[in-house]
Parts: C-alpha cells; structure tokens; sequence
C-alpha cells in the first residue's frame, strides 16, 4: 500500500498556508519585540560605555588624584567596555536563535499540518471513492479507513446507507 501525504494537495496546502499565516504574524510580532528590546539594550550599552568614557576623561583631568586610581579608573573602563562586547554577542546571539527557532517552527508547523490534513482528507477521498462507485455501479465494496483517520463513524454510516437496497 502506498503512503500518500497529500492525498487532497489543495485541501491539505490551503491549511498549511493558513497556519503558516498565522505564524508568520506572530513571528513578525516577536521579531519585532526582541529588536525593539535589543536596541533599547544596545542604547543603553552605549550610553554606559559614554559615561565610563567621561569618568575616565574627568578622573584624568584632576591633578590632585593619584597615578593608582587613574589607573583603577582606566581598568574600570575596560570591564565596562568588556561588558558592553559581551552584551552585543549575547544580543546578537539572541537574535540569531530567535530566527533559528522561527525556521525550526515553521518546519514543524508544515509538517504537522500535513500529517494532521492526511488524516481528514484520506477518509473524504474513499468516500468520494465510495459514492461515485454507488453513483456509477449501484453498490459499493467494503472498504476500510487507515489507523487513525479521522470521520470514522461519518464513513461508518455512509457505508451502511450505501448498502442498503432501495
């Protein structure tokens, strides 16, 4: 027995599409929301940075601090700037995985849809199968559904309808 997945294509893509839709909007609306956060977080980044920079510039313009805190205050700048660094890779990482996941999603969501279609389009091909073998011969052969489809009891009753004689 051959496996067909898209037993209706049209029926089966039509909802593929549609939760791809959906997805794609909420995508957008989260991809909008983590680049929104990541540049207020990159501003921030930037206005630390700044104001480590002034720090320094202030420090090193005084004459009576000593040569050790200029020196701690320019070590203090560069753990500010090392942690500015580390902030961007996280954000950019952040990012990153934010569209990697979206794709694994969407991948995910097509292939689900599809296999959850197969099973409500399967049963309605044997029945149009069933009724234009009652329309053209009069009678139909027992046929049965797949483990698992979906409309069991629909096909049930239309098989004991088309067996009857009238």
């Amino acid at each position: 027995m051959r496996l067909r997945y898209l037993s209706d294509w049209r029926f089966q893509l039509r909802y593929v599409v549609y939760v791809l839709s959906v997805l794609a909007i909420l995508s957008g609306v989260f991809l909008v929301a983590v680049t929104h956060l990541a540049g207020r977080m990159s501003h921030a980044n930037e206005q630390l940075l700044g104001l480590g920079r002034d720090q320094v510039d202030l420090v090193h313009t005084i004459v009576e601090i000593s040569a050790e805190e200029k020196a701690g205050a320019d070590r203090n700048l560069q753990r500010t700037e090392q942690f500015v660094e580390e902030n961007r890779s996280l954000l950019q990482a952040l990012q990153w995985a934010s569209w990697g996941f979206i794709a694994v999603v969407f991948c995910t969501a097509c292939f689900l849809t599809i296999l959850i279609t197969h099973r409500i389009a399967g049963p309605m091909m044997v029945i149009r199968r069933l009724l234009r073998q009652h329309r053209a011969e009069g009678q139909v052969e027992r046929r049965n559904l797949r483990k698992g489809d979906e409309f069991r009891d629909v096909f049930e009753l239309l098989f004991e309808v088309l067996q009857r004689k009238p």
